[in-house]
């Protein structure tokens, strides 16, 4: 009887002990959490900020600047693109003398692959 007692007492209290370990690890890591996004929220905040005002502050180019457009790119997406670069870059007053697009480069790789594909697919028609 004395045994059993004994191995009970040993089991609840590394039991115990291994919980509470558990509990300040968890504390620990709800500590470390809040620190972090406390330090990083003015940052956000500032960033966000700054984003917005260089949005508002890209400037317009007139239809006669438009750069040449090749490949059938709409001129919206040439104005997307000229946004996004503008904004990207600090609201940078940037010329584009041309956006075209460049054709992708087959690698040996890329061919195998392309066939491995459409033997597959051969296999289901």
């Amino acid at each position: 009887m004395a045994s059993l007692k004994l191995g009970l007492f040993t089991t609840l209290m590394c039991m115990g002990g291994i919980f509470l370990v558990l509990i300040i690890l968890a504390l620990i890591t709800v500590f470390v959490a809040r620190l972090i996004d406390r330090k990083a929220q003015p940052h956000e905040k500032r960033t966000h900020k700054e984003g917005q005002e260089k949005v508002a502050s890209v400037p317009q180019t007139p239809a006669s600047a438009a750069p040449a457009v090749d490949g059938g790119i709409s001129p919206k997406t040439v104005a997307a693109i000229m946004a996004a670069v503008a904004a990207a870059s600090g609201g940078a007053a940037l010329k584009f003398t041309s956006i075209h697009r460049i054709g992708s480069i087959n690698t040996p790789w890329t061919s195998a692959s392309n066939v491995d594909i459409i033997s597959n697919r051969q296999q289901y028609l």
